[in-house]
């Protein structure tokens, strides 16, 4: 299907607490398709100012993590029959351009995957690593992926096992879905990342690693 129509994309932006960022981020992704904020339980006012920046918005009860709101984000794309959803990240790293890069290239491929110049944690290039030779991926816990609705709907929930967003990638590719990588460039964020360059964030990586791999060699 043809991404010419902005209607047939749904960019899925999660986010939590990010009041300091939620504008560029919409900004950004009103330019490729509709917008959909998953507003995580936040606690300071990123609902109000993504609807002022033109998303739609919906609030989850309470705090669902990172997978839990992408998933919602999924659900809506499939259940209002969109043709695309776009992940994107609400810090304002992903630009306009790598959106737009990502789109381009959807048309040979069911998922595609922005990989990033610079990772912000050790676990990370670990995962690099094992998702090239595994899976053709080296960031695949990047946050900008663009999926095609009617390739990937049939691999069940996107993340029912909290590994960081990347498990509907696993499945598709165990599934024989076709995968494309693309080079992009992020911005620095101002403030901490959402998950943290702590200890406790690369052991959360690294679990989902491990889970990914099993999750490839059909044991989950």
């Amino acid at each position: 299907m043809s991404t010419e129509s902005n209607a047939a994309v749904l960019v899925v932006i999660p986010a939590y607490n990010e009041a300091a960022t939620i504008t560029t981020a919409v900004s950004n992704a009103k330019c490729v398709g509709d917008v959909l904020v998953v507003d995580d339980g936040s606690s300071d006012k990123t609902a109000q100012i993504a609807r002022t920046a033109g998303a739609t918005v919906i609030s989850l009860p309470g705090n669902q993590g990172y997978e839990g709101a992408l998933s919602r984000g999924m659900q809506i794309a499939i259940e209002r029959d969109y043709a695309f959803a776009l992940t994107m990240d609400a810090d304002g790293q992903h630009s306009l351009q790598s959106a737009q890069v990502l789109i381009a290239a959807v048309k040979e491929a069911d998922i595609v995957i922005g990989v990033r110049q610079k990772k912000q944690r050790a676990a990370e290039w670990i995962a690099g690593w094992i998702g090239l030779a595994l899976w053709g991926v080296p960031d695949p816990f990047s946050g900008l992926k663009l999926y095609r609705i009617a390739s990937c709907k049939r691999l069940g929930r996107f993340d029912s096992r909290l590994l960081v967003g990347a498990e509907m990638l696993v499945r598709a590719h165990r599934q024989g879905l076709a995968l494309a990588t693309v080079p992009i460039k992020t911005s620095e964020r101002l403030d901490a990342p959402r998950f943290g360059s702590t200890l406790r964030a690369n052991f959360r990586i690294v679990r989902a690693i491990f889970l990914m791999i099993a999750i490839s060699w059909g044991m989950l």
